[in-house]
């Protein structure tokens, strides 16, 4: 019969996000740069993913804090939402919403939104 020890784990299990910044009304999301992401919507912007063979099986957030009126264009081509649905972005000022994602392909990026924490 074995005997079962006690084991101390250490360390950071501590997560870091990066900020994405509108450049010229794109967000890019670099996904290589993090797992989680913060994005101050202060205009209308679209997203770019950024995605190599590397991020395949990466899966994080994307925090959109809108700071003024913003609206986001349609994603980009290779984003898949469950049944295929559009998603109803929340635009107003001082809300915040998550789009959860997973990097299934360099082709196919998952995503699930859940807005309007306010």
């Amino acid at each position: 019969m074995a005997i079962l020890q006690s084991t101390i784990l250490s360390g950071s299990l501590e997560r870091t996000s990066d900020t994405i910044t509108i450049v010229s009304n794109t967000a890019s999301v670099v996904f290589s740069n993090n797992d989680n992401f913060i994005l101050n919507a202060d205009a209308d912007y679209k997203f770019d993913w950024v995605v190599s063979g590397s991020n395949i099986g990466q899966s994080g957030t994307i925090i959109i804090n809108n700071t003024a009126d913003s609206t986001p264009d349609l994603l980009p081509d290779i984003t898949k939402t469950p049944d295929g649905a559009a998603i109803l972005f929340v635009t107003a000022s001082s809300t915040t919403s998550v789009l959860s994602y997973y990097v299934a392909a360099t082709d196919k990026i998952l995503v699930s939104y859940i807005g309007n924490f306010t």
